[in-house]
């Protein structure tokens, strides 16, 4: 990866508490008898402080590794590494994490930046209780209120967030978000014939309909541009069609390469583009960094009906980009 790699290396385990250098406390209460015969629940030991001095680190995942970890059932199955540099990346960061590239970890990203936000936590702790973790309590359930025995895991010392590395597979996973908000949950009922005419016979209406229909011939007959509106997934798909074409694009050659409505075609732009305000491409769209595959060609769109006049910049003029 060229960098010096330090010492310091920790390898991440599922589930197996002994793995991640935490003593499990194993100790079974016996709760003491009451008068009537009954066990005592509202009766149980002490909290169990003897980990205090050990140290945790509070990481927050992405949804999509955390969802990941959580499918992984066995104990004692290596998720990944941490891995400290002594020198710095060019960003300022020296802490990785690493995700084994195998099987197991198919479609996701394999490096994450490890961001330390707090250095000095306060007064924040990881307690675990003597639980099934597979029984899904609910909060009106009488188990919910059941005193268990607590321990105290660790204080927590530092404070870190996870950032997955912009490469293939989280740009493909950014897409298919992206997909996946753009669902309509919407649905098109389109009326029959008799519904479309029913009201043509209503005074006066023929008439007005005959002004507003002559109106909008006139304004219509002479463009092309009569568009109607596609699946908002399949414009987006185009989109990134478009811009895998053509790094940067001009309003103008989005709409007539999509051939849909602009005001639809501003709305589904701002979820995967940014428009250049300053620079060579002002005015000018491209893909959003999360969805960028790092394209340096600085290519624009060309108008279809501007051949010689729009093509602004072309693969030879490389040093604006």
């Amino acid at each position: 990866m060229g960098k010096q790699v330090g010492d310091c290396l920790t390898k991440i385990f599922s589930k197996d508490e002994s793995a991640q250098y935490i003593e499990q406390d194993d100790t079974i209460n016996e709760y003491p008898k009451s008068e009537n015969g009954g066990s005592m629940d509202d009766e149980v030991d002490e909290l169990n402080i003897a980990e205090l001095d050990t140290r945790v680190w509070l990481v927050k995942v992405p949804e999509f590794l955390a969802k990941k970890w959580r499918e992984q059932k066995d104990s004692g199955i290596e998720l990944g590494k941490i891995r400290i540099y002594n020198t710095p990346d060019e960003q300022g960061k020296n802490i990785s994490l690493l995700l084994e590239d195998d099987n197991s970890n198919k479609n996701l990203p394999k490096e994450y930046h490890l961001n330390v936000i707090n250095k000095t936590v306060k007064n924040m702790f990881v307690f675990s209780e003597d639980r099934d973790p597979d029984e899904e309590l609910k909060p009106t359930s009488l188990a919910a209120y059941k005193n268990v025995s607590t321990s105290l895991v660790g204080t927590i010392h530092h404070e870190c967030t996870v950032e997955p590395k912009l490469d293939e597979q989280y740009q493909e996973i950014m897409r298919q978000r992206v997909f996946n908000a753009s669902k309509s949950v919407r649905t098109v009922q389109i009326l029959g014939g008799t519904h479309k005419s029913s009201n043509l016979f209503s005074p006066g209406l023929t008439s007005k309909n005959a002004i507003f229909g002559s109106r909008r011939k006139g304004l219509l007959g002479n463009t092309d541009l009569r568009t109607e509106r596609m699946p908002r997934n399949e414009l987006i798909d185009m989109l990134f069609g478009a811009f895998e074409k053509y790094q940067y694009w001009t309003f103008k050659g989005l709409v007539e390469y999509s051939r849909q409505p602009s005001t639809f075609l501003k709305e589904v732009l701002s979820d995967i583009a940014i428009l250049n305000k300053r620079g060579p491409y002002s005015s000018m769209y491209s893909l959003k960094p999360e969805f960028s595959m790092g394209n340096t060609n600085s290519i624009s769109s060309i108008n279809s009906n501007e051949v010689n006049t729009n093509s602004v910049y072309t693969n030879n003029q490389n040093n604006y980009s």
